[in-house]
């Protein structure tokens, strides 16, 4: 699994993010791989991700009114930064992807940090 993710197998005493894709029947799955160090070793966690489905659209996530109303005034400012928080599966890189898809248009410039890149938008 390090190996595929072209993570460093002789390290184990930090944490490592990596992913590959698997390609089957013309479908794209992305797998994603965190590395933990614990006590006799390491943890690891992989996160199937298949990128074939569409992002969703804000509208789609099932926010309440009043978190559905701050993301809309969010997004409708002309520069800021948004940070979203969570554990891990709580839908923080959906939100996310689903804010920049809506505002991802040929008149603006967007720049995002990510590590790991997750999905690749034009």
């Amino acid at each position: 699994m390090k190996y595929k993710s072209n993570l460093k197998l002789n390290i184990t005493e930090v944490p490592q993010d990596g992913k590959y894709r698997i390609t089957e029947n013309g479908e794209k799955i992305d797998v994603r791989v965190s590395t933990l160090p614990v006590r006799n070793g390491e943890n690891m966690v992989c996160r199937i991700l298949d990128s074939t489905k569409s992002i969703p659209s804000v509208d789609e996530l099932g926010f309440m009114w009043t978190s559905k109303r701050q993301i809309d005034k969010s997004i409708k400012k002309k520069n800021g930064t948004i940070l979203v928080t969570g554990p891990t599966g709580s839908g923080k890189t959906t939100t996310l992807y689903s804010m920049l898809a809506e505002l991802n248009t040929k008149d603006k410039k967007i720049i995002t940090l990510e590590d790991p890149i997750e999905y690749e938008l034009p």
